[in-house]
């Protein structure tokens, strides 16, 4: 049973595993706790906290559905069972739920403890801290036993085998049978695979230990894998040597094997040497002045070598180049070393210009081909300049009616290319529903739906509504429907205009709002500027006063400006929005 559990949650990170696993009816903490320390080897207070909570989470849920659905026949049947265990908790109420949990067997835990407290009519507030209570003295237990490995097995075992005779004499073999297969599958600890512990490195003054952790594979808690560790040993002499040590060696390994704790702490002996700077930077060929290009790319003359740094300044050499019309630009790199210097020449040569051939778009079938090309910046017969080609594939993605959208340069030869945009069309409708509980007698529902592409054009068109109700009578109700033009007339302005209204019914008053706005907008670079006008009206009635058919009326004109400073709307790692 254990080995079908891990398989299942095995894709998941171990404390969530363990939460998991808790959670679960018959399983709770007694189940979490041992799969946490004994199978994820994870620290004893780590899976305590994890399963602690797991076990925890279901029980106020428990509590509120049974007092829903405790008349339902198989529901109530349960009760009935579970009522003839309740004797302590009968007699002792809150101190008894309390001491019934903390005894870790897989018919007295946390979901049990929670139908007691419904079943006697113990209050939510002192149900919940006796079962935490008990939840807590469980953890506490397991977790010792756990700990304990073969010995707390068989602490655990005799336990079990004196509750197993004292079901047989009851005649209910079966069950006994069935509980003591139960937690032995959750409590047997497998043999433990040998894992890493510490990983420590010495003489390495200009990279800090946690830097050179996180390039290798193997880390502290992971399989020991020697093949992998000499692999880890090579990747920490190539980013030595990318980052100017090029004697930089490993001179010797150390490795302590823990028995207790089936782990190997390790220690890597580092010689850094001397670290390379950066010498004299040429730049040969090429539209651009020496210096103009020197101000843009990151290697200084002066500096620490660094090979990201002088990647990186190749490859903007020849996207700067790129930008003036010229992909086919190629840049190569000499370097000479020179002592502690290392004299670095980029070489470059342009080639010719590369101008577009013919822009088409693939993937089309229920938005108009002209309403695509409007967001496309790339033209016929103009310089082709990687910079509106990704602008334009941005624009595409962001009108939301694209899954996917990206461009493949074709039939490059010469002079020209031919600009192809492949484009995956999203479902154009779409809807979503919620439904919700607010304390203390409050339902809550939603309800959204719309269409990104009424007439072929992207035009949008919206509807909303929300549903609060109240079990004495009280409700509000909001809704609306907008409706969304994005090329206005033709032109670059996007249109929008939509209705809302909200009818609200309290005990003390009664409140009606309808609402009628528009908006223009133009999207001017990263800028967003919009022009917003809305017309309210509202009536409110009260208890204090006598009913009127006297509406208020507000009028609003707002302007906006919204700035998009993501380095890439489809895939934004950052700035802000």
């Amino acid at each position: 049973m254990k080995e079908a559990i891990l398989q299942h949650l095995s894709s998941l990170p171990p404390p969530l595993s363990v939460f998991l696993i808790s959670t679960l009816p018959i399983f709770e903490l007694r189940g979490g706790i041992p799969v946490g320390i004994n199978v994820y080897h994870l620290p004893w207070w780590e899976t305590f906290i994890f399963a602690l909570l797991g076990n925890l989470f279901p029980v106020p849920f428990i509590l509120y559905f049974l007092r829903l659905f405790h008349r339902v026949p198989i529901v109530k049947r349960y009760l009935e069972r579970t009522k003839r265990r309740g004797e302590l908790v009968e007699k002792y109420e809150a101190l008894g739920l309390s001491l019934f949990v903390a005894i870790p067997l897989p018919v007295t835990g946390a979901w049990t403890g929670a139908a007691l407290a419904f079943l006697f009519n113990i209050r939510f507030p002192l149900a919940m801290l006796a079962i935490t209570g008990g939840v807590f003295m469980a953890g506490i237990i397991v977790t010792v036993l756990s700990l304990m490995g073969v010995w707390g097995a068989v602490i655990a075992g005799c336990a079990l085998f004196i509750l197993l005779l004292s079901w047989f004499f009851r005649k209910n073999l079966r069950g006994a049978i069935s509980i003591l297969l139960i937690f032995l599958a959750c409590t047997h600890a497998p043999p433990k695979e040998v894992r890493i512990g510490r990983i420590e490195f010495e003489g390495n003054k200009s990279i800090p230990d946690k830097e050179l952790v996180r390039i290798m594979r193997s880390k502290p808690g992971s399989v020991y894998d020697e093949w992998v560790l000499r692999s880890d040993i090579k990747r920490i002499i190539e980013y030595y040597r990318s980052k100017g040590f090029f004697d930089a060696r490993i001179i010797e390994r150390r490795g302590k094997f823990d028995e207790r704790s089936k782990k190997v702490n390790f220690t890597f002996v580092l010689v850094e040497g001397i670290r390379r700077r950066i010498g004299k930077v040429k730049i040969e060929g090429g539209l651009f002045d020496e210096r103009e290009i020197k101000e843009k790319i990151p290697v200084k003359e002066g500096e620490f070598y660094d090979a990201g740094k002088i990647g990186l300044s190749e490859y903007m050499i020849s996207e700067l180049h790129a930008e003036k019309g010229y992909i086919n630009a190629e840049v190569s790199l000499d370097m000479e070393e020179r002592g502690i210097m290392v004299d670095i020449t980029y070489r470059v040569k342009e080639g010719k210009p590369v101008y577009v051939r013919d822009v088409r778009i693939e993937g089309l079938s229920r938005i108009k081909k002209e309403t695509a090309m409007r967001d496309i910046e790339v033209k016929k017969g103009s310089l082709f300049l990687p910079s509106l080609a990704y602008h334009s594939q941005e624009k595409l993605y962001g009108r939301g009616a694209f899954a996917d959208v990206h461009f493949t340069l074709e039939d490059l030869t010469g002079d020209s290319v031919t600009v192809v945009f492949h484009v995956k069309e999203a479902k154009p409708g779409w809807a979503a529903f919620g439904v919700g509980y607010e304390t203390p007698d409050r339902l809550l529902g939603s309800f959204e739906t719309g269409y990104l592409n009424l007439f072929g054009g992207l035009q949008r068109i919206l509807f909303n509504l929300s549903l609060s109700y109240a079990f004495r009578g009280e409700h509000r109700l909001e809704g609306g429907i907008r409706y969304e033009e994005p090329f206005f007339l033709g032109t670059g302005f996007s249109f929008g205009c939509g209705i809302t209204g909200k009818l609200e019914k309290e005990e003390e008053y009664a409140l009606r709002i309808f609402s009628l706005d528009s908006e223009i907008s133009r999207k001017i670079g990263n800028w967003n500027f919009s022009g917003i006008v809305k017309i309210s009206q509202a009536k409110l009635d009260t208890i204090l006063e006598a009913p009127s058919d006297t509406f208020l009326r507000t009028n609003t004109i707002e302007f906006q400006g919204l700035r998009d400073a993501r380095d890439n709307p489809i895939y934004p790692s950052s700035g802000y929005y």
